[in-house]
């Protein structure tokens, strides 16, 4: 997020432009989307998921808004629910985890795993 909000600025300028937009995971639900899921176990997990996210984006509003060091002062602006929307679920679509290490976003294997829609 910090890297969009630099934008051209940013070292990964392109590779954040090429990022989806919006993703198609409950943080993007629109209530017709809810509505679908009535009855439906899979509602329950995309509730748990909606929670998550916004319990971390809650914690970490205040930390960036109660404490912003100048080189955060650009996420702090920038870091509205939308956003964090879109930030979390680019993480959690492409992350490369390992046991050992924590996760990561790689733009390069990123992008070997990418198909272009021409």
């Amino acid at each position: 997020l910090l890297e969009r909000a630099r934008g051209p600025a940013s070292p990964f300028a392109a590779y954040v432009a090429v990022l989806p937009r919006e993703y198609g995971n409950p943080l993007w639900f629109a209530a017709r989307d809810w509505a679908a899921l009535a009855g439906s176990p899979v509602r329950r997990r995309a509730a748990q998921m909606l929670h998550v996210a916004a319990r971390q984006y809650c914690s970490l509003h205040k930390a960036l808004h109660d404490d912003a060091t100048a080189a955060l002062r650009p996420l702090a602006a920038a870091f509205t629910w939308r956003a964090y929307c879109w930030a979390y679920s680019a993480a959690m679509s492409r992350q490369l985890a390992d046991a050992e290490k924590a996760p990561a976003l790689v733009p390069v294997w990123d992008l070997l795993n990418a198909s272009l829609h021409l």
